[in-house]
C-alpha cells in the first residue's frame, strides 16, 4: 500500500510543477487533469487495499497488526469524491470555457487544492 501512497505524492508533486504561473493555458490545465486522474486511480487502489484489512477496534485477541479505521475510510471516500468532482469541473472548464482563462484558472486552483488535501491526508492518516 505504501507504494500507492508514494505514487500519489509523486503525482501531486508533478502536478504542481506543471503550473507555475497564475495564467493557466488549457494545455497545462489538461496536463494537470491527466495527472489528477492518474493520482485518483492510484488513490482508489490504495484505498481498496486499506479497506481490505480487518477493521480496527474489534474485540479480537490479539489485535491485528494492520487494521482499517472506519473514520479513515469515511474521510478517504469524501476526499476521493471531492477530487473526482474537481477533475470533472476542470475538464469541463477546459472543454467548454477554454477561451475564458479565469474560469480555467479557478478550476485548476480547486483541483490543485483537492490533490494537496488528498496527499496530506494519505501522508498523515494512512500508514
Amino acid at each position: 500500500m505504501r507504494k500507492y501512497i508514494a505514487l500519489i505524492a509523486l503525482l501531486v508533486l508533478g502536478a504542481c510543477s506543471t503550473l507555475g504561473t497564475t495564467t493557466v493555458s488549457t494545455v497545462k490545465a489538461q496536463q494537470l487533469v491527466d495527472v489528477a486522474v492518474a493520482a485518483y486511480k492510484a488513490d482508489l487502489r490504495a484505498e481498496m487495499l486499506y479497506l481490505r484489512q480487518p477493521p480496527c477496534g474489534l474485540a479480537s485477541s490479539p489485535p491485528p497488526p494492520l487494521c482499517a479505521s472506519y473514520a479513515v475510510g469515511v474521510k478517504w471516500k469524501a476526499l476521493d469524491e471531492k477530487l473526482k468532482a474537481a477533475i470533472l469541473k476542470t475538464q469541463t472548464a477546459i472543454d467548454t470555457l477554454g477561451s475564458n482563462p479565469t474560469a480555467v484558472a479557478a478550476s485548476v486552483t480547486a483541483l490543485q487544492l483537492a490533490l494537496d488535501e488528498l496527499a496530506a491526508f494519505t501522508n498523515s492518516e494512512v500508514k
